[in-house]
């Protein structure tokens, strides 16, 4: 039987005094009361992953036929970033898309084994050369400008600084068989597994802590939410939203979750209970 994640709040309290204190300043905590839907959009041809960027309100989708990122903004297309090519804004074979906090794009060319950055209208602004990674697949942003990424031949996760490009250390290796998605946030690194529908958590710093059934993200103030085939629940309040359709991944900035839905992408906006 599967190890399932309940993590108790005093065992979240000890997390954070240790991994980030006094990096953030978001208190009290709040509780999600709800989740609502307030935007589609829909593509033509299937869509991996989606961001959405509050700020600009810019949504970056990545389009697997085409190997593109199609950059949205109040439902119309404005550009778009990629289709396979040798030039700046081309990619040999574009593997994973992840978002600065400032809208910034970072992709991962699996097939140059680098990463290109794009600013938030697409225009192309350099690229990380990944070394010692034999098969970069998967990549996100952690909130201290480090960049993990998952490399398939050896199955673990190596970390790099954004700033100078230089490997920080690696971790995972035991605990990975195959990772579909990379999400990192304030305190946790989370690898989720399609195939078996789990969600392998570790420290920001490569400590694993466990494993739960879901597609696992954490939001500002650590609440921890699961989407599934058949829902999208806070796993520490009340609040769930059945899933219409064939969910696929689900993203987060700030309160507005992306999620991709068949051919679909749906902004839903996370509503916190009033602090009394």
């Amino acid at each position: 039987m599967k190890k399932r994640l309940i993590i108790p709040l005093l065992l979240i309290g000890i997390m954070l005094c240790g991994f980030g204190c006094s990096a953030s300043k978001k208190s009290p905590p709040l509780d999600i009361e709800a989740f609502t839907l307030f935007d589609t959009i829909t593509f033509e041809e299937p869509v991996l992953k989606a961001h959405y960027h509050g700020a600009t309100k810019n949504i970056f989708a990545h389009e697997v036929k085409t190997h593109r990122i199609l950059i949205f903004k109040d439902g119309k297309q404005i550009n778009a970033i990629g289709g396979l090519g040798s030039q700046s804004s081309n990619f040999l074979r574009l593997e994973d898309i992840t978002m600065g906090r400032d809208g910034s794009i970072y992709a991962l060319d699996g097939g140059a084994r680098e990463v290109k950055r794009f600013n938030p209208d697409g225009k192309y602004m350099g690229t990380m050369k990944l070394e010692y990674v034999q098969q970069p697949k998967k990549i996100a942003l952690g909130r201290e400008d480090n960049l993990f990424i998952y490399d398939g031949a050896a199955s673990e996760i190596v970390v790099f600084d954004l700033l100078d490009g230089s490997e920080l250390y690696r971790f995972g290796k035991f605990q990975l068989q195959n990772v579909d998605k990379l999400y990192a946030g304030r305190d946790f690194l989370i690898a989720y597994d399609k195939e078996r529908d789990t969600s392998a958590m570790f420290s920001i710093l490569g400590q694993f802590i466990s494993e739960d059934n879901g597609q696992i993200i954490f939001d500002e103030y650590n609440n921890a939410i699961s989407l599934s085939n058949d829902a999208l629940i806070s796993k520490m309040s009340a609040a769930w939203l059945p899933m219409g359709g064939k969910p696929g991944f689900v993203t987060i900035n700030n309160n507005i979750l992306a999620i991709v839905v068949d051919n679909q992408v749906r902004l839903l906006k996370i509503d916190y209970a009033q602090v009394l």
